[in-house]
Formats: C-alpha cells, structure tokens, sequence
C-alpha cells in the first residue's frame, strides 16, 4: 500500500471518529453565513449526484505551492523561505496530489524588469529547482501566470509603477515573452496565461483587457507565443473567475482560438449562479471539443446581500482561517471533487491550501484582528504545522476524496 493511500485511511479514520469533538461550534454572528452558504453547496452536490454516472475519471487532483507562490515575490528568495519549499512539497504529496500548482506571475521571469542580469537569473533558477523538486516526486507541474497583486511595501510601490509605465501594447509583448520564457524554462505541462481580467485590467491600468476583445487579443498573443516554445504534451489554458459578468463570451472567444487548449476557471463565489456557472462553461468547453480545468478554488465566505457592494475582497479573506469553517471547506472541495469527474476536468487545484495544516481558532481576541493581523498569525501557525507534519480535517476530507 503506498504511502499517500495509507496516510489518506489514517486521516479518514482519525476525521470519522473525531469529527464531532474537533468540529468547533459555529459562532452566532456566523451561522447565518454558514447556513446559507452550506445550502448553495448542497444544491449543486445534490444535482451533480443526480447527474453524474459515477465513472471517476483521470483528474489531476492538485494542491497550491503556496511557498513558492511568486505573490511573495521578496520573500520567496530569502534562504528561510525557500527551506519550506520542499517541506511543503512532501507534505503534498502525501496527502495523495497527483500535481503541483505553481504561481509564476509577471514580471519574476521577464528579464528586462531587472537592473542586474544576475537576479534574473537567481529568479529563474530557483523555479527551475522547485520544477524539479515537484518532478522528483512524480508529479505534474501546473504554472499559472497573470500579474502579481502588488503589496504596499517598497517591490509593490516598484511592480506597480512598472506596469503602469508600460503601454497595452508593451504590456501584452512582455506578457507574452514571459510566457515563452516559463515554456521553455520550465516546461510545465499545463500553462494557463490568463487567469482574471478584471485584476489585470485595473493593476495594469489598462481597461481594454477587462472587455471580451482586450482580453482575448492578450490571450491569443500570449498563448500562440507559448506555444510557439515547442513543448511536447505542454497543455496551454486561458480562463476567468466564475464571477466574471463575462464569463461565456470569455469561453467562446478564448477556445475558439487553436492555441488555447482548455478554460481555466477560478471558483470562489457560490452564492446566487456563480457556483453552477461551472456546469454551463463545461459544456461550452465540449461544444469545442475542449475541456475545463479548475485552477483555484475556496469557498468565499461572503453571503448573497453582500455580493456586488463593492465590499473589499480582503473583508472577506479575513474570515477564512477560522477553524469553524472547516466542515464547510470540506464539503466544497467535495463537491468540486465530484463536479471534476462529472464534467471530466483537466485537473483541480484549492488554493488556499495553507488550511490543509492549520486555521485559526475563534477567541474574543482573534475575532477582531486585521485582515494584515490575521494573515500572520494564519500563515505562521500553517508554517508551524506543516513542519511537524500535522494537518487539518480539511486535508484529510481532501485526501479521502481524490483517492
């Protein structure tokens, strides 16, 4: 028996008999929430229960490398930093993942943003080492490359001012040469090069890229340029998140193209259509004889009289490390789990997968911390775990269900 299936049966059993005393009670000021968002999972389950044949197809289940995610950018090169990584990696594995998703976002690989050649180089070769570190261990590398969200510190005032001082036309060449560089380089075998418009539109501050026309012109730049790489079985992908008003004209004009070969959908949302919207780009996919794959997924903990108040997303991020949300986040990667053999996706990969170590407990102290405070104290009790080798009932839900 090997090592990922006997730790999944551990975990399964350790879930099944202790569930109820590791379940904490949901808090008053949530349960609203967690009732209503746990209605929109259980319709979608329900259907897909209703509708699937039962037939497990060969998805390659995933998991984020949240260490080497290029959104840290400073931090990802520090020695500390990059000591986690294949501690994560093993961890992963464990757990049963078939892939690895790795973030590669521009500019960490455009050599033209360094003043020094040398840090280009140290940048491209640390994502060759944690290519080869996932391959070492047997799995598949999934790169997903956008634009990173810049942070407020000194690189992110720098990335920023980057962007903006580049017209839509250098924009989408640069975009396109970094994903010629990730193809050749890294040789993933899937490459999604285009993730969410909307945020690449306003951090770029071009507002074309958030229309259907913008958007596709980019993708079908950018994937023609990696495909142009000549990478055997590389797979290259475009897509948007579920929450996307334009989320059908999106699929026809991204896989109408020949160098795109899959829609990459991002699922947070599951309020209102947004969860069942999957259902209806899957078989636009089909109509063109594509497929979907899901490149990030979490439950977003955010209720319907909240959608589309212009509320910040990070409100809603600040809620996710409670340890009460656990059973729910399950029950969503569940049900994905389930719609991924349904509707014979690519792969499937959650993305804050820093919750298969550790959440956050809810105290009289924690219940009022920052968005920033509750980050920190979330990524340092998931860094803390994953070390030790401990993990969540969410990790072992998840390890269960890809088996």
């Amino acid at each position: 028996m090997s090592l990922p299936v006997r730790l999944a049966i551990i975990l399964c059993g350790v879930l099944s008999s202790r569930a109820l005393a590791q379940t904490p009670q949901v808090p008053l000021e949530y349960w609203s929430l967690y009732t209503e968002l746990d209605g929109q999972i259980a319709a979608l389950e329900t259907h897909v229960d209703d509708n699937w044949d039962g037939v497990k197809r060969p998805v390659a289940f995933a998991a984020e490398l949240t260490t080497a995610s290029s959104d840290r950018y400073a931090e990802l090169f520090t020695p500390g930093n990059q000591a986690k990584i294949p501690v994560e990696l093993v961890r992963m594995k464990a757990l049963g993942v078939k892939a690895v998703t790795l973030s590669v976002h521009f500019p960490l690989l455009y050599a033209p943003f360094y003043d020094d050649p040398g840090t280009y180089e140290e940048s491209l070769d640390l994502y060759r080492r944690v290519v080869n570190g996932i391959r070492a261990l047997g799995l598949q590398v999934i790169v997903e490359t956008q634009i990173v969200v810049p942070k407020a510190d000194f690189l992110g005032h720098q990335i920023q001012q980057y962007y903006r001082g580049m017209s839509l036309e250098e924009h989408v060449e640069a975009r396109a040469q970094t994903a010629r560089t990730i193809a050749e380089q890294l040789r993933p075998d899937f490459l999604v090069v285009m993730c969410e418009e909307r945020n690449e539109a306003y951090v770029t501050g071009h507002p074309s890229l958030e229309t259907v026309e913008g958007a596709t012109r980019l993708v079908r730049t950018v994937a023609e340029r990696a495909k142009q790489a000549g990478v055997p079985g590389m797979m290259v992908g475009a897509g948007a998140g579920s929450w996307s008003n334009n989320y059908r004209e999106l699929t026809h004009g991204y896989l109408s193209d020949p160098s795109v070969d899959f829609f990459n959908l991002h699922v947070y949302p599951v309020v209102r259509d947004l969860f069942r919207r999957s259902l209806e780009i899957a078989e636009i996919a089909r109509s063109y004889g594509k497929r979907v794959a899901i490149g990030e997924a979490w439950l977003h903990k955010s209720a319907d009289r909240e959608t589309g108040l212009g509320i910040s997303p990070f409100a809603f991020f600040r809620r996710n490390p409670f340890s009460f949300w656990g059973p729910l986040d399950a029950r969503f990667l569940r049900t994905l789990v389930k719609l991924a053999h349904h509707d014979d996706y690519l792969f499937l990969s959650p993305y804050f997968s820093g919750f298969f170590f550790s959440y956050v407990p809810y105290t009289l102290e924690t219940r009022d911390l920052t968005y920033e405070q509750m980050t920190e104290l979330a990524g340092r009790m998931a860094n803390e775990a994953m070390i030790d080798g401990r993990y969540t009932v969410t990790a072992a839900a998840y390890a269960s269900y890809i088996r």
